[in-house]
């Protein structure tokens, strides 16, 4: 009796201990550029990526990205949002940058992949609470 249960908790901890170690194979694409720009450009993939691109062209983009619970069936990150207001041009336009709390969440599969599907991003724009969410490209 007492070896029959060593045996059942030592299957039951390497199991979850797998389980808890493949958590952390988890894919973001970082680019949006595959889908919205040339169609023929690979996605960029990464984990616990630093900077997530929103806009093939550059214009709205997270950098100093900082991953809590990577891994997790819903990751938290914080980071600062660039977006370029292009007015009169991109070149010349003012940059607004904003401190931003980034979720990531809806894990899929995508080829080989466990990936990260959706995004959720919330700044605060003048005093007013913004909130862009949507999928992530690539697979989906």
């Amino acid at each position: 009796m007492p070896v029959r249960l060593t045996v059942v908790l030592l299957a039951a901890a390497l199991w979850c201990g797998s389980a808890a170690g493949a958590t952390q194979h988890i894919w973001m694409q970082t680019s949006d550029c595959a889908v919205k720009g040339d169609p023929s450009a690979p996605p960029v993939w990464a984990q616990h990526p630093a900077t997530i691109g929103l806009s093939c062209n550059g214009i709205a983009h997270v950098t100093a990205v900082r991953w809590r619970h990577w891994g997790s069936a819903v990751a938290r990150a914080t980071g600062t949002l660039v977006l370029e207001t292009c007015n009169p041009s991109c070149a010349t336009g003012p940059t607004h940058r904003y401190p931003t709390t980034i979720v990531a969440s809806h894990i899929k599969v995508c080829g080989t992949r466990h990936v990260y599907g959706t995004i959720t991003l919330h700044w605060t724009d003048a005093g007013h609470s913004r909130t862009s969410h949507g999928p992530l490209q690539g697979c989906f």
